[in-house]
C-alpha cells in the first residue's frame, strides 16, 4: 500500500491544505485508539477466562443467596468495564478514521498534481475498505458480551423476586447459558483481533510513533 505518511502530510502542508491539522489529528486518534482497542481484546478475553473458571465454580458450590448474588454482580461488574472499554476504543477507532478518509476524499482535489491525487484517494479507499471490513467482522464480540450481561440481570430479577435457596438452585441453568455466551465472545475475538491488526499495517504512524 502507498502510505500516507508523516512527509506526505507535511508536503500536504506546504503547498496549504487546510485540512491538514485536521486530517492528522483524527489519523493520530484512529491510530491510538487501535492499539487501545488491541490491548483491550487481551484484555477481554483474560477477564473472560477468569469470569468463565468463577463462574463454573459457583455452579459446583453457589452458596446462599447473598453469597450467590454477591459474586455474580462481582463478576458482570468485571465484565460490564472490559466489555465497555472495548465498545468504547472500537467506536472511537471506526469514528476517527471515518472521518479520516472523508477528509481525504474531500480535499485531495486541492491538488493539482493528479499522480498525487490519484495516490491520496487510493490510499484512503484502502483504508475506508481496511475498517469497513474490521467494523464488520468485531461487531458480534460485543454483542455476545451484552447477552451474557442480559442473562446476569435476569438472575438479579429472580433473586428479587425470591430470595432463597431454591432459587439460586433455578438460576444455576442460566449460569450455563452466561459460559456459553462467554465462550461465543471469546470464539470470535481472535478474527475480530486478526482484523484490526490488518487495518493497523495500512494507517499511517503519527510523527510521534518512530
Amino acid at each position: 500500500m502507498r502510505n500516507i505518511t508523516t512527509a506526505l502530510l507535511i508536503a500536504i502542508a506546504t503547498v496549504g491544505f487546510t485540512g491538514c491539522s485536521s486530517i492528522q489529528g483524527h489519523s493520530e486518534s484512529a491510530y491510538t485508539s487501535a492499539a487501545e482497542t488491541s490491548a483491550n481484546y487481551d484484555t477481554l478475553s483474560r477477564t473472560i477466562d477468569n469470569a468463565k473458571a468463577r463462574l463454573q465454580s459457583i455452579r459446583k458450590a453457589p452458596g446462599g443467596p447473598e453469597v450467590f448474588l454477591k459474586n455474580i454482580d462481582e463478576i458482570d461488574k468485571t465484565l460490564g468495564e472490559a466489555g465497555d472499554a472495548l465498545k468504547d476504543s472500537r467506536e472511537s477507532l471506526i469514528s476517527s478514521g471515518s472521518e479520516h478518509t472523508r477528509l481525504l476524499d474531500a480535499e485531495a482535489d486541492k491538488f493539482a498534481d493528479e499522480e498525487l491525487v490519484k495516490g491520496i484517494r487510493a490510499n484512503a479507499q484502502e483504508l475506508r475498505e481496511g475498517y469497513a471490513a474490521y467494523e464488520q467482522e468485531s461487531g458480534s464480540t460485543s454483542e455476545s458480551i451484552d447477552l451474557a450481561r442480559k442473562y446476569f440481570e435476569d438472575i438479579r430479577r429472580l433473586l428479587e423476586l425470591s430470595r432463597t435457596p431454591k432459587s439460586v438452585e433455578s438460576c444455576l441453568g442460566t449460569v450455563v447459558k452466561i459460559e456459553d455466551a462467554l465462550s461465543a465472545a471469546k470464539a470470535k475475538i481472535p478474527a475480530a483481533k486478526a482484523s484490526l491488526e490488518k487495518l493497523r499495517k495500512s494507517m499511517p504512524k503519527p510523527a510521534t510513533v518512530s
